[in-house]
C-alpha cells in the first residue's frame, strides 16, 4: 500500500500498481513526475517559460505536477485496464552487484563495495576486471 494515504494524486487504489518519480527544482521554478504501469509511461513537467517561480513557497512535483498526472494515468488506466508487474527471473553471476549484495562481509566487517570493482562497463557479464582503477570513472 502506498504510504502517502489515499486523498494522495500518487495513490490510485489497492491492486493497481503504479510507480512514480517526483522531483522539484530549486526556488521551486519548476516541477515534474514521470511514472508508468507496466505499458503506460508519461511525465508531466511544470513551469513558466521566463523562469519565474512556479509556486509561492515549497513547491513539489507531488503537489504542482501529481493532480494532471494522475488524471491522465487514471483515464489511461481505465482504458487499458489494470495490469500486473511480472517479476523478472534473475540470473545468479559471479559478481555481488549483478546480484543486489551491495554490502559485503570481508575480515569481520561490512564493506559497501563499488560497481566498478566487479564489472567491466563495456562487458557487464564479462569477467571480473583485473585493475579496476583503469576505468577512468574509477575514482569518481
Amino acid at each position: 500500500m502506498y504510504s502517502g494515504g489515499i486523498n494522495n494524486p500518487l495513490f490510485f487504489g489497492e491492486g493497481i500498481p503504479v510507480a512514480a518519480k517526483t522531483g522539484t527544482s530549486q526556488d521551486s521554478r519548476d516541477a515534474w513526475i514521470f511514472g508508468y504501469t507496466p505499458t503506460i509511461a508519461t511525465g508531466v513537467w511544470v513551469g513558466n517559460n521566463d523562469y519565474s517561480s512556479i509556486y509561492q513557497g515549497a513547491a513539489s512535483g507531488g503537489l504542482v505536477a501529481a493532480p494532471a498526472w494522475h488524471d491522465f494515468m487514471s483515464y489511461a488506466i481505465q482504458k487499458q485496464g489494470v495490469e500486473q508487474f511480472v517479476k523478472p527471473q534473475i540470473q545468479p553471476t559471479n559478481k555481488p552487484m549483478l546480484n543486489g549484495q551491495y554490502v559485503n562481509v570481508v575480515g569481520g566487517s561490512l564493506q559497501v563495495h563499488s560497481l566498478l570493482f566487479y564489472v567491466d562497463k563495456n562487458n557487464p557479464l564479462g569477467t571480473i576486471p583485473v585493475n579496476p582503477a583503469n576505468d577512468s570513472q574509477f575514482y569518481n
